[in-house]
């Protein structure tokens, strides 16, 4: 990131742990928030934003930059990012959950295309899901009906969140009508989905599976 100039970790060639980003540099002091954004410190650190002392005041507090990035440090203190800090879902009970780590597991499966996961102060998870339609008929034949549809994608989701914690697993969801899309808005041209557009098309239905009614 710019503002670390612009490297605030990396893996040495000769001790690379796959999935991370490697170790804070020497230069630098890393730690995790409360809530698991990463904070770094160092001569390397930016001073602040020219002429915007409001940002610099959010993104630097007391010499610390605040990277908008959540993540984990393993026991040899590699650092794996797994969210942006904006999109971490908070739910009812005030447990913060990183939504693209369950929706990377999500869509490790052959049967789901897309996955996005919603639960802002929620009581569980919810899901918009997008099956792969190749798949989908392979699986199920190219005549199945919504309930063949539905349990086939409640298999994949369960096997795909297996090994998670209660409040990080889908409760509930609902399949999509039609792929997310760039034309409709809900993703960037790089393909990123853009949450607050997804939300707000599919909002009655969030509310429908939240309060768990439907």
């Amino acid at each position: 990131m710019t503002e670390g100039s612009p490297v605030i970790a990396a893996n040495p060639l000769e001790a690379i742990h796959p999935g991370t980003v490697g170790r804070f540099l020497p230069n630098l002091e890393g730690r995790l928030a409360a809530d698991g954004e990463i904070l770094v410190r160092g001569p390397s650190v930016m001073l602040g934003y020219w002429n915007n002392e409001s940002a610099t005041g959010e993104a630097l507090v007391d010499g610390w930059l605040h990277t908008g990035d959540v993540g984990s440090l393993d026991p040899d203190g590699y650092l794996r990012i797994s969210d942006r800090k904006k999109d971490l879902i908070v739910n009812s009970a005030g447990e913060n959950i990183p939504p693209q780590k369950i929706e990377m597991r999500l869509m490790a499966q052959a049967l789901i295309e897309q996955a996005v996961v919603f639960g802002d102060r929620m009581p569980y998870l919810v899901a918009l899901i997008f099956p792969n339609q190749e798949v989908l008929e392979a699986r199920v034949g190219d005549h199945a009906d919504e309930a063949a549809t539905h349990k086939a994608v409640h298999k994949a989701i369960a096997t795909a969140l297996a090994d998670l914690p209660s409040h990080e697993q889908v409760k509930r969801f609902a399949l999509l009508p039609e792929a997310l899309s760039e034309t409709n808005g809900e993703l960037t041209p790089t393909l990123k989905v853009k949450r607050r557009v997804v939300a707000e098309h599919y909002a009655a239905l969030l509310t429908q599976m939240g309060s768990g009614k439907g």
